[in-house]
């Protein structure tokens, strides 16, 4: 790394910030290195204002220069290819959804070329059949960071929005996702969720992943001893995370400190502790009172009102409603799930068989759940 640079070396690849609009994104990632080392490309003209007091080595508005996305992508492959070499250490791209829609752009208007490298149909691909034209998207992203790193860019930062998830057509508040393709997560050795900490505007950061942990094996020294011990399986490779699991005051002073000076998860400092309900929210898996939710609110509006638009759905407002309603209404499908599940359980299949075979018959969780429950099989 050049004296000119404080971005630590372990810190090469991708990393992925997200979290609320307003939360401090942008401001973080632009804590990565000195000004001078950082390239901006902004696809919503927000960082003007932060190049303005930092002065980045480059700044490009993309979202203003190209007026169409395949504008947008050509302009921004093109400045890629030409960056200096070896000049930014840092790349920002804020935020991914624009850059996105540039690279579905590009997917559309050459799908046969992509299709024929990936072994897909062109057709799939250009109207995103089976999610063709999502995975030719997310060959574009490794593409482009792999152009940038060979620019001589040690670490890409991906800034990205939050959103609600969807689940029968029922969008589930109380549970937020990371807007953006699949791809960032493989790539990322960084993801941080940035939540309101005590001391704004500095937010505080939930780490959902983190590849920066060390791993060490000192072979010249080992005694003969140690390697029979390590053959038993008593000893091995040492094995340390650095960062936490929860970084109150989220910059990147702070990262580096803790790659110099690895947090401790068996005794966290005040703020790293892991705090459920501050994470759950941002799992993949739904409760089983979310689940339960969505499944009877559709009902319900499709049997009330068939043409109304959807609204989303508050458990907090709604979860008592619908146990209460779980516990005395019993639809067909569930009578006919309670039976079925009876039927199994009579012919000697175990609870996990049972489970099994309700999901393969097709019955929804809840509906499999509540089965289960009918005939005192533990779900």
């Amino acid at each position: 790394m050049n004296d000119n640079s404080i971005l630590p070396p372990e810190l090469t690849g991708v990393a992925f910030i997200t979290g609320p609009r307003g939360v401090g994104k942008s401001f973080l990632a632009s804590q990565a290195d000195l000004p001078s080392r950082i390239a901006f490309f902004d696809f919503e003209s927000k960082g003007r204002g932060i190049d303005s007091q930092l002065h980045f080595g480059l700044y490009r508005a993309l979202n203003q220069e190209g007026r169409t996305p395949i504008e947008m992508y050509d302009l921004m492959i093109n400045l890629f290819e030409n960056l200096e070499q070896d000049r930014y250490t840092v790349a920002i791209l804020d935020n991914i959804s624009p850059f996105e829609l540039a690279l579905g752009a590009e997917v559309a208007r050459n799908a046969k070329m992509y299709a024929e490298h990936s072994g897909m149909n062109t057709a799939k691909v250009k109207s995103n059949a089976y999610g063709q034209g999502h995975a030719c998207v997310n060959l574009l992203i490794g593409r482009t960071c792999a152009l940038l790193h060979s620019r001589g860019v040690k670490l890409i930062i991906a800034t990205s929005h939050i959103k609600h998830p969807w689940v029968h057509g029922q969008p589930v508040t109380g549970k937020w996702r990371k807007k953006g393709h699949d791809e960032w997560q493989n790539l990322s050795i960084l993801t941080v969720i940035l939540v309101p900490g005590d001391n704004p505007p500095t937010p505080d950061a939930i780490v959902q992943k983190e590849q920066l942990g060390t791993i060490t094996l000192d072979e010249a020294n080992l005694t003969q001893e140690q390697i029979e011990a390590m053959m038993r399986g008593e000893i091995g490779h040492t094995i340390s995370r650095r960062l936490p699991r929860r970084i109150p005051g989220c910059t990147f002073q702070k990262i580096r400190q803790y790659l110099v000076n690895p947090a401790s998860l068996n005794s966290p400092e005040s703020g790293e502790e892991y705090r459920h309900d501050e994470a759950q929210p941002f799992e993949e898996d739904l409760t089983k009172e979310q689940l339960a939710l969505v499944t009877l609110a559709l009902q319900q509006q499709e049997r009330e009102e068939p043409s109304a638009p959807v609204a989303v759905i508050n458990p907090q407002s709604l979860i008592a409603k619908a146990q209460a309603q779980a516990q005395t209404q019993v639809s067909p499908e569930v009578s006919e799930a309670i039976a079925k599940a009876k039927e199994l359980a009579k012919s000697g299949l175990d609870t996990g068989a049972v489970r099994a075979k309700l999901k393969e018959l097709g019955y929804a969780v809840p509906v499999a759940a509540r089965a289960m429950r009918e005939v005192d099989i533990p779900f």
